[in-house]
């Protein structure tokens, strides 16, 4: 599939299925942005941003800051508790 000229955003994107899908969107042809809420360094051809996703502000000025529209969403990003099963409440 090609994907030149589109801009693909990628949440989680630091690392597992997000950097994997950093890496295939990157070669098909598409401008990716990695986000990610760690620091990273993103796939050759994409660009990193370390944010979190949960400050709507930070987010609004990333898209906005764009050279063109965000035409890609991929929604990887996760939040996680580890915690024993036990503790869990029923």
């Amino acid at each position: 599939m090609e994907l030149v000229s589109r801009t693909a955003l990628v949440t989680g994107g630091a690392r597992g299925v997000g950097r994997a899908v950093v890496s295939a969107l990157v070669a098909s042809g598409a401008s990716v942005l990695s986000v990610d809420r760690t620091a990273h360094e993103a796939p050759d051809g994409a660009t990193a941003v370390q944010l979190d996703i949960t400050d709507e502000a930070a987010l609004s000025a990333l898209i906005a800051s764009t050279a063109e529209p965000v035409g890609i969403l991929v929604n990887n990003a996760a939040y996680y508790h580890e915690r024993p099963g036990l503790d869990f409440p029923t």
